[in-house]
């Protein structure tokens, strides 16, 4: 298999219907008005965001789906297509954030369900040997009416709408057997976005773009366009976008970049933060899997994302070796806004990285085939779901399920949880002792002591 190869799709997919969270983000720009960033809203329209999130269930490293079109159904029966361009995603590494499908107008209007066409899941998970096994079958695409609690009404007022597919109610493996069986069970809610000036308080559910990765394929003025295997957005920017290269946008042609931003409220994100990426060879982000060498000289991941100039959607869900090269690939972390300061932690190096961790891997520009060389590897954030114990100030205990990936791949059903001036409590939780959470942040590992540590970004509700 080649890594980094347009147009190769090999598999076929787990036959079923595995939709875990759609979330549809909708916000009002002036009828009929261009935004600052170059975007027509046509009259009566509202501009939509299409996000996708997750909740993750057990055993599972990687659910894969292709959403063929979505649809809001209107109280007089009618259907207005809000996507229909198929795309293909992995959904288990945005559980706590969301990843977007798009930018689009829809009509203004009042609404009683969403209707979303997916199609080919397709998953990869552990099974009861400890064995990482992906399930692959091609299925008849399959159509999901999910009705709202309360009719959605799209007016004047910018507003965010979350389909919620729960994963983790949803899906069912017999780890003896390894059959997977899906009941798809979901639900919906939606939220105002902040108001203007109040863009410095959106989440992902309501306005914010949380580390978009893809290649620059156009610029106007202020303003390029990113495209991530297939979507395609396009965000502006001002005298307070943050670059990490000398020259701003002229900078960004053709490159491959990660972009922090935030919606207005004509719809237009605006970045607040552009990375350009040393991903010559491409980029890849996944769990992983195996680690091999003290200290760490190669590495395996499944594959949750992707981005350069030739990857296929091909790439998801598979494992590609990691080698490092000694003195040469840099090691990062990736702090997502989470705050480290005054924490003894571990470093993150080739003596601290161990299975069950999410990476990003910058891959050598003469990397190719299933095994690549990696320039970077930075530590990212990632979702876990458990029970707290031994709370006690700024930190506790999480175990998390004896059935959890995380747990079948580090060997370590716990963690210790730090929680720092900036991390969000979510859903009007609360740490007591028995509570059961989801918590995203990033997770270091003390090979001394064989224990890991999870720094809070986001403590939610568990699905």
């Amino acid at each position: 298999m080649d890594i980094f190869r347009f147009g190769e799709v090999r598999k076929p997919f787990l036959a079923g219907t595995l939709l875990t969270i759609i979330s549809v983000l909708f916000w009002v720009s002036c009828s009929g008005s261009m935004g600052s960033g170059g975007t027509m809203t046509p009259p009566g329209s509202t501009m939509a965001v299409i996000n996708v999130t997750d909740a993750p269930s057990d055993r599972v490293l990687s659910f894969e789906v292709t959403i063929e079109s979505l649809s809001l159904i209107a109280s007089d029966g009618s259907s207005v297509s809000i996507l229909n361009t198929p795309r293909r995603l992995e959904v288990t590494h945005v559980s706590g954030s969301a990843e977007p499908l798009g930018i689009t107008a829809f009509p203004q209007g009042t609404f009683t369900a969403a209707r979303v066409t997916v199609s080919n899941p397709d998953v990869t998970f552990i099974d009861g040997m400890g064995n990482s096994v992906e399930k692959r079958d091609v299925g008849a695409p399959t159509t999901l009416t999910i009705p709202f609690p309360q009719p959605l009404v799209v007016g004047s007022m910018p507003l965010v709408l979350t389909i919620d597919i729960n994963a983790g109610g949803s899906i069912q493996i017999d780890p003896a057997t390894d059959r997977v069986t899906v009941n798809t069970v979901a639900d919906a809610l939606y939220k105002e976005i902040p108001g203007n000036g109040g863009e410095g308080g959106e989440d992902t559910e309501n306005g914010k773009f949380e580390h978009f990765t893809g290649q620059v394929t156009g610029i106007s003025g202020n303003n390029f366009v990113v495209n991530a295997r297939g979507t395609s957005i396009t965000f502006t920017t001002d005298s307070r976008t943050e670059f990490n290269v000398a020259g701003g946008v002229a900078a960004l042609p053709n490159t491959i970049i990660r972009v922090e931003a935030q919606t207005q409220q004509n719809g237009v994100p605006l970045a607040r933060e552009v990375e350009v990426l040393s991903a010559a060879g491409g980029e890849i982000e996944g769990l992983v899997t195996v680690a091999a060498g003290s200290p760490v000289s190669t590495f395996s991941v499944v594959v949750q994302d992707a981005s350069g100039p030739s990857v296929s959607d091909a790439l998801l869900g598979d494992f590609v070796t990691v080698n490092i090269n000694p003195g040469a690939t840099r090691f990062q972390v990736d702090k997502e806004g989470i705050d480290l300061d005054g924490l003894d932690l571990p470093l993150f190096d080739a003596t601290s990285l161990s299975r069950g961790q999410s990476l990003e891997i910058d891959a050598v520009a003469n990397s190719s085939g299933s095994v690549i060389v990696a320039d970077s590897v930075k530590l990212e954030s990632q979702p876990l779901t458990g029970t707290i114990s031994n709370a006690s100030n700024s930190q506790f205990t999480l175990s998390v399920g004896t059935d959890s990936a995380f747990s079948l791949l580090s060997g370590n059903g716990t963690l210790k949880v730090l929680t720092q001036r900036n991390t969000q409590l979510k859903d009007n939780v609360t740490i007591s002792n028995g509570a059961t959470v989801k918590v995203r942040g990033l997770v270091f590992f003390d090979s001394n002591s064989n224990s890991f540590t999870m720094v809070a970004g986001k403590i939610s509700a568990a699905e």
